[in-house]
């Protein structure tokens, strides 16, 4: 895999590395005559036809603009656990502020805007990425187990707005 293929994050797609292409004749980009009408392309640099971006490479839109959208959004409102010293989960109204918070809700994230485009993506999210990573971050032991803030039966999660400039808007590249 070169480095292109590193950048735009191509590992899970990469069926042959453009690097060991058959055909070893390649523009810059995608222009190329490693395409055979009538198949798969030899690389992964290669759509069908040929001619601009790869089918691996187009992502739909983004439907929320970053992580913190995400959260207030989803993960607050649709999460609901009693949280506090107290209570049996904890969560962390700051949650930005948590490194490994950040990771989990950024991966929950990235992974519903793909799930969304599946038959039955979302079942298969919230089993298989939600639920662990949900499980993970209520955990009194987890990585809010300093946390203080609480909520009441059947309330939101408690949530903070972040910087704006902490999680810029993906979609429009907007800070």
């Amino acid at each position: 895999m070169d480095s292109q293929d590193r950048r735009i994050g191509l590992t899970s797609v990469i069926e042959t590395p453009h690097s060991l292409c058959p055909q070893g004749v390649h523009a810059e980009h995608v222009l190329s005559s490693c395409t055979v009408p009538g198949r798969r392309p030899c690389c992964v640099r290669h759509r069908q036809d040929g001619h601009g971006p790869p089918k691996a490479m187009i992502q739909p839109p983004l439907f929320y603009g970053n992580v913190d959208q995400f959260v207030r959004e989803v993960v607050v409102t649709t999460f609901r656990r009693r949280v506090g010293p107290q209570a049996k989960h904890r969560w962390a109204a700051d949650w930005y502020r948590n490194a490994e918070a950040v990771m989990r809700l950024d991966a929950m994230w990235r992974a519903w805007e793909h799930a969304r485009h599946e038959a039955a993506g979302m079942a298969e999210w919230l089993h298989d990425v939600a639920d662990p990573q949900m499980t993970i971050l209520l955990d009194p032991e987890g990585p809010f187990r300093s946390a203080q803030d609480s909520n009441g039966p059947d309330e939101p999660l408690p949530y903070e707005q972040p910087s704006a400039h902490l999680f810029p808007d993906e979609r429009t590249g907007n800070q």
